[in-house]
């Protein structure tokens, strides 16, 4: 075993070590010419090494531990108030990936506490092992009582906190070691007779309806200690451990000045079980007075309402309790107060005719009818108001139209004589005036334009994007102030002749202070934008031959690392130990390569990156802690990032950005010292925005900002901050590519970068994010797939031998059959005579003779069904679309991980066979 994997490493080693002889040749040949061809020969560098190392190196994922946590429920499943306590508590916990829960149900509603105890203690004796739990959360009494009775022996040291416990006592938590704590359920009878007083002031006797469950008893106690000073004032009459019979006769012969109180009625004398749906339906059902309630889940069964507990709300409290303990170790206190709400069932209230009004604004009432107006009475008077306003409106245009026409002659001539185009609108945006060199511009005269909307005659574009731009006028009649267009604006004349042009607009306004219309003023700059223009092609010329420099040089330092270690690795291939260090050096080199082609990739907006609606307070909190970990103490670090919008965003490339912006502050105080503040929150950009973001579309923003106090730029080195691979640092402290592909990957999420600096004061850089109103959508990550195999056929075709070599031996490796062809033509030959030999096609796509896409499109239309891999070393967006559209089905980017490749290939199999 060990000489045939002595003989494929050399072999690889050999392959690797012709193929960088070819192209190190290559380079010195055209050191500066990085076409095609030379872009080939890196991906296949890529390529290799990955394949093959991945081959020999071979890391295990470690498990993650998970929490195991027990939700022990008193009562069965379905019980109202039970569901309300599990949704609060799993409420807490579902978006926790690292817990795993489990539930059972003790179902002391409907068989006695001390008849079940014993079987179901057995029951999770065999269940579950002593220790394997981190926490039990119990609901409700019963549950509590069998934990305290059977925790040393079901699970011993394992923390416990309860919830919706009734007659709570510290005596309770005798027996758990101080494991334990929880939240305590407390009703509010008194708040509940206070709220039925105001609802009913002749109110003289209070019924009080008990079942015989141990949960009923609690709170008969809880309410009886509760109530004990009201009488002789209001005489208490209980009702409890009756039939069903004879409670519903008793609550048939009420009157209106009687009231009833449900604590609790799940079981009868009798033993007959009723969930609290159906004891609350039938004793609102059978009752003539009110009957109130102080448990949530009673509403909607007729019951009036009260002061009530809330079971999710307990739940919820228990659940952040069980995760305290969890992370921090800590046992807090018992939760001893639980606020409650006052809720109503408005349907209930009319029934009795009691008076809503006496409710405070807190309350929550239920089933209230839709009144428009109370849903919309701001809307209302806002259009009363906004109907008000325009009637005064009219009344001021028709004195300004008298005010006017004693100023239209000076006026005209005034504009006859301006050397700039000039347009005057009313405030509707139609056109007033023009004067001859607005006309010679617009190729509007004056009688065709006239009553013509702005737009129509001044039509303005982007000159790059072609896109609308939104015209001045509308700008300044939101703002009242003057304003001025973007660069970039190009006027469209009706004969189809573009001028770039330079504007303002300001409101026309009269002695009071109003505005009548909008003055444009505008000016022919074509010469001078060209000028411009030209000297921007030059500079980017420029920063070309620097990225290409630049380019080779991080290349050649590569390959030559690479090179070295493999002519090592030769030498030494009959010792492993060597030769494994030498390969962990290949390894790290190629990664640095790739990441290298993924950098300029990004920065070229050759990626296709995924992006999924998150909040960015995580990758925040993660790149920060990363920066902590390395920077010195003498740079502090401030976390002011509050926003909790959402963007639309790749994650890892987000981290990118704030770890090269991090990177960037901590270079500028290395020597000095000082403060990295990281800011975060939410702007809107309208249509008035100031200056500085003038480019940006009106919209909302999450606006990040990462400042520091350190050494700062002047103008000339900000104006090229943003160059590749121009960078102030020291010769290996940086690439130059950092703020580039910061600017990059911000424009392709739709943002906008700005930067302010001042040499000696520090440097902010703001980045604009469009905030997203989607749902949350987290990035799902599949980890510990195994690696299997297979025995289908596979045809390869790929024009480079040496990937062919590498992929077919990785394939065969793991059971499958390969069939290798290195053109086009030749492997639709063979297809075409046995089609059902081969079960899936994996193609290059730039090969001489036929392409890879056109290769695929010819196979499918023989076998629509046989899965097609087509790999390149780069995809643009509509390329790839266009080749998924002809029914291939992944297109893969070269490199291509083995690992990667082995489970595509074996999820694809396994999706046809099913």
């Amino acid at each position: 075993m060990g000489k045939d994997l002595s003989k494929k490493s050399l072999r690889c080693l050999k392959i690797v070590c012709r193929v960088l002889l070819n192209i190190i040749s290559t380079i010195n040949i055209y050191p500066l010419d990085m076409g095609e061809s030379v872009s080939r020969y890196f991906r296949l560098i890529i390529a290799l090494i990955f394949i093959w190392g991945s081959l020999v190196c071979n890391a295990l994922a470690k498990d993650q531990k998970k929490f195991r946590i027990l939700i022990l429920h008193s009562y069965h499943a379905g019980l109202t108030w039970t569901e309300g306590e599990d949704s609060g508590i799993r409420e807490v916990f579902e978006n926790r990936r690292d817990i795993e829960i489990f539930t059972e149900y003790l179902d002391s509603k409907r068989i006695p506490l001390n008849e079940i105890m014993i079987p179901f203690a057995a029951f999770l004796g065999q269940k579950y092992s002593p220790h394997y739990f981190d926490a039990v959360v119990v609901t409700d009494n019963s549950a509590l009582t069998f934990i305290s009775y059977y925790r040393k022996e079901l699970f011993p040291n394992t923390s416990v906190v309860f919830c919706g416990v009734n007659n709570y006592s510290p005596d309770m938590l005798t027996g758990f070691d101080g494991k334990i704590t929880g939240v305590v359920q407390v009703s509010d009878p008194k708040g509940t007779v206070g709220l039925i007083r105001k609802f009913q002031p002749r109110l003289r006797e209070l019924i009080i309806v008990s079942g015989i469950t141990p949960t009923a008893r609690a709170i008969r106690e809880e309410v009886a200690l509760a109530l004990a000073g009201l009488e002789p004032e209001l005489n208490l009459v209980w009702l409890e451990a009756l039939e069903t019979k004879q409670l519903v006769d008793r609550l048939a012969g009420l009157s209106l000045d009687q009231a009833v109180l449900l604590c609790n009625f799940n079981r009868d004398a009798k033993g007959v079980y009723y969930s609290h749906e159906e004891s609350g339906q039938m004793i609102s059902r059978a009752s003539a007075a009110p009957v109130y309630a102080m448990e949530d889940h009673y509403l909607g069964t007729g019951v009036m309402g009260g002061s009530m507990n809330s079971s999710r709300g307990q739940g919820n409290v228990a659940a952040r309790l069980c995760l305290e303990i969890l992370e921090a170790g800590k046992f807090p206190h018992v939760v001893l107060e639980c606020p409650n709400l006052i809720m109503i069932d408005y349907q209930t209230l009319v029934r009795f005719g009691l008076d809503g009004s006496i409710l405070p604004p807190s309350a929550v009432v239920l089933n209230k009818p839709f009144s428009l107006y109370q849903a919309y009475g701001k809307e209302i008077w806002g259009i009363g108001l906004t109907m008000f306003c325009l009637l005064i409106l009219v009344l001021f245009l028709g004195i300004n139209v008298m005010l006017r026409r004693e100023s239209e002659a000076n006026l005209h001539v005034t504009l006859q004589s301006i050397g700039d185009g000039v347009i005057a609108t009313d405030c509707d945006g139609k056109i007033t005036r023009m004067n001859p060199v607005a006309e010679s511009l617009t190729g509007w005269n004056i009688l065709e334009a006239r009553g013509q909307k702005i737009d129509r005659v001044f039509n303005i574009i982007h000159s790059k994007t072609r896109g609308r731009v939104i015209n001045p006028v509308e700008r300044v009649m939101v703002t009242g102030q003057i304003v001025g267009l973007a660069n970039h604006t190009s006027l469209v004349s009706k004969t189809g002749a573009e001028y770039q042009i330079s504007d303002s607009g300001a409101p026309i306004v009269d002695k009071d202070g109003k505005i009548n219309g909008v003055v444009l003023v505008f000016r022919d700059v074509t010469e001078a934008y060209q000028k411009e223009a030209q000297l921007r092609q030059a500079q980017k010329h420029e920063a070309i031959g620097t990225l290409a420099g630049g380019i080779a040089h991080d290349f050649n330092n590569i390959l030559s690392g690479i090179f070295g270690f493999c002519q090592l690795a030769q030498r030494h291939i009959n010792d492993p130990e060597k030769t494994k260090g030498y390969l962990g050096h290949i390894m790290e080199s190629s990664r640095r390569a790739a990441e290298l082609v993924r950098q300029i990739l990004s920065f070229s907006r050759q990626t296709d990156q995924k992006k999924y609606v998150i909040p960015l307070t995580p990758v925040v909190t993660e790149v920060l802690k990363l920066l902590r970990s390395s920077l010195p103490a003498t740079i502090e670090i401030e976390n002011q990032f509050h926003s909790t919008s959402l963007v639309e965003a790749d994650p890892t490339q987000v981290h990118q950005v704030l770890m090269n912006l991090g990177t960037n502050a901590y270079h500028a105080m290395k020597n000095a010292g000082g403060r990295l503040i990281v800011l975060g929150k939410d702007i809107e950009v309208l249509d008035s925005a100031p200056t500085s973001l003038l480019e940006m579309i009106p919209g909302k923003y999450l606006m990040l900002e990462v400042t520091d106090t350190g050494e700062g730029m002047n103008q000339e080195i900000l104006q090229k901050a943003f160059d590749p691979y121009f960078t102030t640092k020291e010769k290996g402290q940086g690439t130059g590519m950092g703020l580039a592909l910061v600017r990059s990957i911000v424009e392709q999420h739709k943002g906008y970068v700005a930067v302010d600096s001042t040499r000696g004061q520090g440097t902010s850089v703001r980045v604009y994010l469009p905030i997203s109103h989607g749902k949350r959508i987290d990035k799902k990550e599949n980890k510990d797939f195994a690696l299997k195999g297979g025995t289908e056929n596979i045809m390869l075709v790929d024009d480079e031998v040496d990937i062919c070599q590498v992929t077919r031996e990785l394939l065969v490796d793991y059971g499958y059959k390969v069939f290798v062809y290195h053109d086009g033509p030749e492997a639709l030959s063979a297809f075409q005579r046995e089609p059902a030999a081969y079960d899936m096609l994996i193609t290059d796509m730039t090969m001489p003779k036929m392409r890879g896409t056109e290769l695929a499109q010819k196979i499918l239309a023989i076998c629509p069904h046989i899965p097609v891999l087509l790999c390149s070393g780069y995809f643009d967006g509509a390329l790839e679309q266009q080749a998924l559209k002809t029914g291939i089905q992944k297109c893969l980017l070269k490199p291509v991980s083995s690992r990667y490749l082995l489970i595509l290939i074996r999820k694809i199999f396994d999706a046809k066979n099913r």
